[in-house]
């Protein structure tokens, strides 16, 4: 992938964390927020836990709300929250990501605010990690739902 994509897509992802933070205490001025019902799960890939992970919910249709996301664990263990600070995720249809960055070394990728990194590469194929080509999906039920995801590595 040529070099400029890659960094398009690292500062796209920065951005989106600077959003997050940014809105992480805005719910008292959002009193209409939709509600919010606990998601977690448990992220495997090739029958093996996937560690350090970024899960994504995108919210699809007329799922309300701006999305949820998370990190697996060591285990693959995984808990959403919001961009609002809160746990879970609202009710509805969701488009998932999962992404696995890792530096040149093969250690966890960590972003630094304001710091240009190269060699960090994407560990998982575009149909897990690309947000207009992933083939996962999930549906948050009133009350909330344990969400596995099982990837392979090949198609």
């Amino acid at each position: 992938m040529p070099k400029v994509f890659v960094a398009a897509r690292h500062f796209s992802l920065r951005l989106a964390a600077l959003a997050w933070v940014f809105l992480a205490g805005c719910s008292e001025k959002y009193p209409n927020l939709p509600e919010q019902y606990p998601v977690a799960g448990r992220i495997t890939l090739d029958g093996k836990p996937l560690p350090d992970a970024g899960i994504m919910f995108l919210p699809r249709g007329d799922t309300r709300g701006t999305g949820a996301f998370g990190m697996s664990d060591k285990e693959g263990k995984y808990t959403l929250k919001t961009d609002h600070g809160g746990p879970g995720a609202p009710e509805g249809e969701y488009a998932v990501t999962i992404s696995r960055v890792v530096n040149r070394d093969g250690t966890p990728y960590v972003p630094k605010p304001d710091v240009a990194e190269a060699g960090e590469r994407e560990t998982l194929p575009a149909f897990y990690h690309d947000s207009m080509k992933t083939v996962l999906s999930a549906k948050v039920p009133k009350g909330g739902d344990t969400v596995n995801f099982d990837l392979t590595s090949k198609r």
